[in-house]
């Protein structure tokens, strides 16, 4: 997770709050095929990152720019042939400079809405 720095490095941070082991792997041979592995404890990262993005710390350090909305995006505003934003499921209008989606499996391919 060395590599993630989005909120400065938040993901890593809550990472090593929350770790029950760390290792190396390949680390016999040269640095440039090293990888480095985590395994976290599931629900204490989950704790720990709730509190970093909500708890008072958070709205102290360098989330103040930084905006949570929950919810199930239902559409994208597209103006121009560019997204400029998402509208939430319940309505709610979110504009933005980009929109970045992501895919993927989660917990062998369960789908959660809501």
């Amino acid at each position: 997770m060395r590599e993630i720095d989005a909120l400065g490095g938040l993901m890593g941070k809550v990472a090593d709050q929350s770790g029950i082991q760390f290792k190396v792997l390949n680390s016999s041979k040269g640095t440039a095929v090293h990888g480095p592995r985590g395994q976290m404890d599931r629900d204490i990262y989950k704790k720990n990152m709730v509190e970093a993005l909500f708890g008072q710390e958070a709205k102290d350090e360098t989330q103040g720019r930084l905006n949570l909305y929950q919810g199930s995006v239902h559409d994208l505003i597209v103006e121009d042939g560019k997204c400029v934003g998402v509208e939430m499921q319940d309505g709610a209008k979110l504009r933005s400079k980009s929109v970045v989606l992501t895919t993927g499996t989660f917990l062998a391919a369960t789908c959660h809405i809501g």
